[in-house]
């Protein structure tokens, strides 16, 4: 059986050799010699993006290591009641 998407791809396919075979004009974007100054910009946004990312990285596995530790405390605590429920069993 053909899945869904094969079907509509036909259609997509048109619209975008259209996009495709447009010429360039004048108002298209500018060339890259153009874009001197904007290399300083993208290396600065990489940074901050790098920066981020790095201290998004801290947080998780700050939390990671918080939930470890709390599902630790939490099995010790399940293991010690199901000790002291078998206590008062015997008792």
């Amino acid at each position: 059986s053909r899945f869904r998407y094969y079907q509509k791809s036909s259609v997509y396919q048109a619209s975008l050799n259209t996009l495709y075979a447009k010429k360039m004009t004048s108002l298209d974007p500018k060339p890259v010699e153009d874009f001197g100054n904007n290399f300083s910009n993208l290396s600065t946004t990489l940074n901050k993006l790098f920066m981020w990312e790095k201290k998004l990285y801290q947080e998780v596995k700050a939390e990671e290591k918080l939930r470890t530790s709390h599902m630790k405390s939490y099995k010790q605590l399940r293991r010690l009641e199901q000790k002291s429920a078998d206590l008062s069993k015997i008792e």
